[in-house]
């Protein structure tokens, strides 16, 4: 893989060609910030504040997705909306000290202008979710991570506080990297409602897996418990897209 990357503009043939129109984008802004694939500045402020909403309430949910990611290589972090990385958890020791050394840490900054192209210097810049694999970022420090980021917004001002940021191995499924940092990113705003108006929030209710189908399951008897005709559906237009690698995630709506 060419890591000089001269031809970041698109028409041009290249890396930068072959990536989709928001990367592209990033990879453009990237070279304006003075960044090269051989160089990143993120910058340390050598302090966080541990007292912010954003930092008590986000700290609070990556605890409770850590007991769910146990024995997943994955490192979890909150950043405020300068790309400042906040906290960072992760029961993987060998991607924290591999993170460190690319200073994707507590107290760096870690913005597009710090770092260029990545999941969480993307999601701000958009204000979108962003799933940045491996070669797509701009610089090659980090192309052995894939990063998937989501933009935490103020409940108040429905401005962007931060990012919920995941990362994890580039050689490591992402399939669901991208709903899970999103609907952390939503718990996260959820409690930062409900602490700043001074109610404690309810706890989220836990996910339930109704059924599970197999490779090879096709000819699997369902006439016993049938599923509803809105389920199936679900089913019918999920099948396919994750046969095309495509993210696909099941949200529903509990009762009170």
């Amino acid at each position: 893989m060419d890591n000089a990357h001269p031809d970041v503009a698109p028409g041009r043939g290249g890396e930068a060609a072959r990536l989709p129109t928001r990367l592209r984008a990033s990879w453009r802004r990237s070279e304006t910030y003075g960044l090269t694939p051989e160089e990143m500045r993120p910058v340390f402020t050598g302090s966080v504040d541990t007292g912010s909403l954003l930092y008590e309430c986000g700290h609070e949910v990556l605890k409770g997705l850590r007991t769910t990611l146990a024995n997943e290589p994955v490192s979890m972090m909150i950043t405020d909306h300068e790309g400042l990385v906040l906290c960072r958890l992760s029961d993987d020791a060998t991607i924290d000290r591999s993170l460190d050394r690319v200073h994707l840490a507590p107290g760096f900054y870690f913005a597009e202008s710090n770092a260029g192209t990545n999941g969480l210097g993307l999601a701000l810049a958009d204000r979108a979710p962003s799933l940045v694999r491996a070669g797509e970022h701009f610089c090659a420090g980090l192309r052995g991570y894939t990063c998937a980021a989501a933009p935490v917004l103020d409940p108040v001002t429905g401005q962007v506080a931060g990012t919920v940021n995941l990362t994890t191995w580039s050689d490591s499924s992402s399939q669901l990297l991208l709903a899970l940092a999103q609907a952390t990113a939503g718990s996260t705003a959820a409690l930062m409602l409900a602490r700043g108006s001074g109610r404690r929030m309810r706890p989220l209710p836990r996910g339930e897996v109704f059924r599970v189908y197999a490779e090879g399951s096709e000819g699997y008897d369902d006439t016993e418990r049938p599923l509803s005709a809105a389920w199936r559906q679900c089913v019918g237009t999920a099948r396919p897209a994750l046969a095309e690698g495509r993210v696909v995630a099941a949200v529903a709506r509990t009762a009170a």
